[in-house]
């Protein structure tokens, strides 16, 4: 459980599944990729796909803390 009992969100461009098992037992609530799917970083820094990458991870936090609390 958290120290202050509040939820953290870790945002990263990917994520190595092997870690996730880490990051959990470190504290953190979520781990959420920006980048929805595979991209070249020249696709991940195109203006539109940036808009698009932020609005996906938006959306992905909004889920995540309209979540019913334990």
């Amino acid at each position: 459980m958290w120290k202050l009992n509040k939820p953290v969100i870790a945002i990263a461009g990917s994520i190595d599944s092997s870690l996730l098992t880490r990051f959990y037992e470190s504290g953190i609530s979520v781990c959420l990729s920006v980048i929805p799917g595979v991209q070249t970083l020249e696709q991940a820094m195109e203006r539109s796909q940036v808009q698009n990458n932020i609005s996906y991870i938006s959306q992905q936090i909004a889920t995540f803390l309209s979540w019913p609390k334990k």
